[in-house]
């Protein structure tokens, strides 16, 4: 069985990826300009539309692996130019197969409704929405309806959907084609409602926004452990397209994850150069990683990024980002500081394909000190190819600031981006890795809840509150623990906040003491719980809250990671599921729910299922009731040694939860260096 494609080389290797087993043109060559070069072997001359490639396949495992290579030669006649052209809306019904169509719909303030409709076999389609939330219903995707489609194509790149619903009613949807996959619709149904915006068709793929093996600051060195993840019934290909930043060594492979199994791979670049990607064995190497598979596929893309030390490494997780929730607006990172024990740097990729082209992004820094003089600079702007990286080191010293954060935003091109900001440690370089946020996640709502804050032997919490709003706003928080003396084990505390300013609270449950909170008495209890906070006016936009919970180091550093509070609306409904979790030797892995008690004060009751990676030992289920507003966490949630995933289902109850996990360094409490890195959950 061929387990692998991917590009050898060839003068013009390059110009090709390798897609599904099929041999593609990164983009659509032109007959009239031609880009091929000069080849000795096979011989073919510069500019003749003749391309040289040399594909390589994989077929067996172990010890009856054989790999084989082939020189290819690729004709580009001036027929099959027009064809490529013609890509914009050349397909048909059968081709939207296995595709997803996402709409986004223009309101007068931006975004007003996005849209998804899935196209499944025989013509049938699934048709989600994405309501944003009014701060006490869910939002998310919910399936609305289905029925089946019909695709037209009307002229060159435009095309004319059609939609039945199963129940009679129907919708037009004329799409308008600006690049590949891209462009603008208008949508009229039959009930009348009309809309118009833009769109964007997917295939399922997830963008890993940095993956590497690099030296760092303090004679660290970085690495990348890369976990893939098939919960799916059956086995799905993957293919794997690596952009180099640093280093060289871009490339195309792929592979099949059979059904249930889940992989870790130590050293992600090492294993991707093993699949065939040309990336070099030493030096600093930096890129991203798309992974491309077929829509509908229930695989996930997990990766860790350390620093070894003496028989120790610290660092952070992040997950694949599935392409439709790519950027199209700004977004910010918050909680960024500078000073001798943090620095902040921030990273901005394209996570865009091939055919989307080129973006421009910029950068503003701002101050969270509403006493600063100077309280915002605008970086030059930034242009970036299709998975294209940029990393900004210490990007506070750019404006001479220590409390701050940050606005990305595209301001040319059609590709999506992403950023996102890490956390270092000035003495042992641990990270925190800082989510992005998107102000339209927060606008509307009524409350947060913050996971955890803990104060609990050597490990405390620090908190941080951007308002990035223009209204200056009080926020009201809610700390309930059992370790908090009061009727209801809650200790309320208020935070005023100026437009733009930033606070930060390290050690907060300390600080609650020496403001006399009621119900954190003396530090000689274990403080661990979910804090929920609200605003006044019953509009949190702007708001954003996090938390970094952290040790001591041996040195004078610190361990720690950073997560964000879940805006009332977008938490978990009835499922999540958390990948990569690791009991060895170096590894132990935890598990956390919150029931947000958004909706009312029900309890709640999970039914927790684990998987192993192997793929065919029996899951094992757990069960658990937690009351509203109540946090529980659960050590070593794998159990016997060994790697896999969870996932968490909730089984009764009326409010949303949220579930994490955190991997930490050493095998049992008190091994290793103890650091943690958050997993967040995936829907």
């Amino acid at each position: 069985e061929v387990i692998g494609y991917g590009i050898a080389g060839g003068a013009d290797g390059g110009l090709f990826t390798v897609e599904a087993g099929k041999l593609r043109f990164r983009e659509a060559p032109d007959y009239e300009n031609p880009g091929d070069i000069e080849s000795t072997d096979p011989q073919s001359a510069a500019g003749d539309n003749e391309y040289v490639v040399v594909v390589w396949v994989r077929s067996g495992q172990g010890e009856r692996e054989r790999t084989g290579e082939q020189a290819i030669r690729v004709r580009v006649t001036d027929e099959e130019e027009e064809e490529a052209g013609e890509d914009l809306s050349d397909f048909t019904e059968g081709d939207l197969a296995g595709r997803r169509l996402s709409l986004e719909e223009a309101g007068s303030e931006g975004i007003a409704r996005s849209l998804r409709v899935r196209f499944l076999e025989d013509n049938r389609f699934e048709h989600f929405e994405l309501i944003p939330p009014d701060g006490r219903t869910k939002a998310g995707p919910t399936v609305a309806s289905s029925g089946t489609y019909a695709y037209q194509r009307t002229g060159f790149g435009v095309g004319r959907l059609r939609l039945d619903y199963d129940d009679g009613s129907f919708c037009e949807i004329q799409l308008t084609f600006s690049v590949r996959n891209m462009g603008r619709f208008s949508h009229e149904c039959s009930q009348g409602s009309r809309s118009e915006g833009s769109f964007h068709l997917t295939t399922g793929s997830l963008f890993v926004p940095v993956i590497l093996a690099a030296t760092g600051r303090s004679n660290s060195f970085f690495t990348s452990e890369l976990a893939l993840t098939n919960r799916g019934q059956r086995g799905v290909r993957l293919n794997y397209i690596y952009t180099a930043h640093r280093g060289g060594g871009s490339g195309t492979a792929s592979e099949v994850l059979e059904a249930g199994r889940q992989k870790i791979e130590a050293d992600a670049l090492g294993y991707l150069r093993r699949l065939g990607i040309p990336i070099p064995d030493s030096g600093d190497r930096i890129g991203t990683l798309r992974v491309e598979m077929p829509s509908g596929s229930e695989a996930g893309v997990l990766v860790r990024t350390t620093a070894a030390g003496d028989e120790e490494r610290a660092g952070l997780a992040y997950p694949g980002v599935p392409e439709e929730e790519g950027f199209e607006e700004a977004v910010y990172l918050c909680g960024l500081r500078q000073n001798h024990q943090d620095r902040s740097n921030v990273a901005v990729q394209n996570a865009g394909e091939e055919s989307q082209g080129y973006i421009t992004v910029r950068v503003t820094i701002f101050s969270g000190d509403p006493a600063s003089a100077d309280r915002s600079l605008i970086l030059s702007d930034l242009s970036l190819p299709p998975g294209g990286f940029y990393q900004y080191n210490g990007i506070l010293n750019e404006a001479g600031i220590e409390n701050g954060y940050v606005k990305v935003e595209r301001v040319e091109g059609a590709a999506p981006f992403y950023a996102y900001g890490v956390i270092n440690d000035q003495v042992n370089s641990d990270g925190s890795f800082v989510f992005p946020v998107k102000a339209s996640s927060l606008a509307g709502t009524v409350g947060q809840t913050l996971p955890v804050i803990v104060e609990t032997g050597d490990f405390s919490s620090e908190l941080t509150v951007t308002n990035f709003s223009a209204v200056a706003k009080r926020v009201d928080f809610r700390f309930v623990a059992e370790a908090v003396g009061s009727d209801d084990d809650t200790a309320r505390f208020s935070l005023e906040l100026e437009a733009g300013e930033q606070r930060i609270f390290p050690g907060i449950i300390d600080w609650l003491r020496r403001q006399e909170v009621e119900g954190i008495g003396p530090a000689n209890r274990a403080f661990a719980g979910a804090v929920f906070a609200t605003v006044a006016e019953e509009d949190m936009s702007g708001i954003v809250i996090g938390a970094r919970t952290g040790a001591p180091d041996h040195g004078s550093g610190q361990y720690s990671l950073f997560y964000h509070a879940v805006p009332y609306g977008l938490a978990s409904v009835d499922s999540a599921w958390i990948y990569g979790l690791q009991q060895n030797e170096e590894n132990r892995s935890n598990l956390a729910l919150v029931n947000t008690g958004e909706i009312d004060d029900s309890p709640s009751t999970f039914e927790i299922v684990i998987y192993l990676g192997d793929g065919a030992t029996q899951p094992r289920t757990r069960h658990g009731t937690l009351g509203p507003r109540r946090w529980y966490h659960f050590n070593g949630i794998l159990g016997a040694t060994g790697q896999g995933y969870v996932q968490v289902r909730k089984v009764s109850g009326s409010n949303p939860f949220v579930a994490y996990g955190v991997i930490n360094d050493g095998g049992r409490p008190g091994q290793r260096s103890g650091d943690g890195a958050f997993l967040l959950s995936q829907p």
